[in-house]
Formats: C-alpha cells, structure tokens, sequence
C-alpha cells in the first residue's frame, strides 16, 4: 500500500504542478513524498517533502485536493516554515480552481 500511495501522489504532482506553479508564479520545485506519522491532517508538508497520512488517503482515495494544497506549500518554500491563513487561503484556492469538487485536504 504504501508504494502505491507514494506512487499516487507522485502522479497527481506530476498532473499538477505545472498548472500550480503558472497560477502561483513560482517555478516547479521538486517534491518528494512519503509516508506520515501525523493522523490529525490529510499531509503535511516541510520544506519540498510531503508527508502523507495513509489513514486519511484509505478513506479518501480520490482526494487530489490534499495533494495539489500541499504542492502549494512546498512551491511557496514558506519562510517563517508555518503556513500563515493567507498562505492556507491560497493553497486552498488553488484546489478549488484545479481540482474541481474535491476534499480539501
């Protein structure tokens, strides 16, 4: 299971990280994914690497959203390393002009 989440992700990253990095105006930055301890978020990202919570991705298979949120994060390279509200608002914009009627993650 846990190579074919990875696996996943990787293909959602790839799906879209161009269309993230036009609509944010930053280049593509490589991304590596891998399995999360966390079970209170879908993923969560530090610096380029994603971590994934196997649990919420069982339940929610589909859900793109979780990772095109993420993807916007680790393109950001956030500073202060604690996505501000504005910075989840832009993140969660994103999905909604991407990933049409998805969960957000």
């Amino acid at each position: 299971m846990a190579k074919d989440l990875i696996s996943w992700a990787e293909s959602v990253a790839e799906k879209y990280a161009a269309k993230v990095s036009r609509i944010l105006g930053v280049p593509v930055s490589d991304l590596a994914f891998r399995l999360g301890t966390t079970t209170r978020v879908a993923a969560e990202t530090e610096g380029t690497t994603i971590s994934l919570n196997p649990e919420h991705f069982n339940a929610n298979p589909d859900d793109e959203g979780a990772i095109v949120h993420e993807m916007v994060h680790a393109f950001q390279q956030v500073a202060s390393g604690a996505p501000s509200r504005r910075i989840e608002a832009m993140a969660d914009a994103v999905i909604e002009r991407l990933v049409a009627n998805a969960p957000l993650g």
